[in-house]
């Protein structure tokens, strides 16, 4: 979907996030109007709140930030490739932090869960396999979301005793 935001931020909000309160926004709009391609902020996680004090404002850390708690300009949109396995949104917002030079951190909690399944890894043991394509290559994920990654190919549901041991470390 976001190969065909033309202009303004890329913000992403899972379908079990919201924004914190009414002025969630208006802070992350103020801070683009500011010249920041990068904004970063605070995202409650149940009874979590990340980025932790120690890490924030500094380079993310796997497993104390959350993809719902940034945005970013357009122009920077083919540095955010969502990969089909876990702790994607590490390796985005690490990418992100990485490339763009104008950053803003909002200590505030400006998105939280809204009470579905996070961090209860319904999604992964209910919704997400490993597959192999006819253009080679493993994935791990939704279906759907593999799909928006690679066109024109075709895709068989494995077992995960039928993939290299190396592929299921890296998760």
């Amino acid at each position: 979907m976001q190969k065909r935001v033309t202009s303004g931020l890329i913000v992403y909000l899972d379908d079990d996030n919201t924004f914190y309160n009414s002025n969630t926004l208006s802070l992350i709009i103020d801070e683009y109007k500011k010249g920041n391609d990068l904004i970063f902020w605070r995202v409650k996680v149940g009874d979590v709140i990340v980025p932790s004090d120690i890490n924030f404002r500094n380079d993310p850390v796997c497993r104390d930030i959350d993809g719902n708690g940034m945005a970013f300009d357009y122009k920077y949109k083919d540095l955010a490739e969502w990969e089909p396995y876990k702790r994607g949104d590490y390796r985005v917002a690490k990418k992100l932090y990485d490339n763009i030079e104008n950053k803003s951190f909002i200590n505030e909690i400006l998105t939280c869960n809204s009470g579905g399944h996070s961090g209860e890894k319904w999604d992964l043991e209910n919704e997400k396999f490993w597959y192999v394509t006819d253009k080679g290559g493993f994935w791990y994920g939704e279906p759907h979301l593999i799909k928006s990654q690679i066109e024109n190919f075709t895709m068989k549901r494995i077992e995960t005793n039928e993939v290299p041991k190396h592929l299921i470390k890296q998760l």
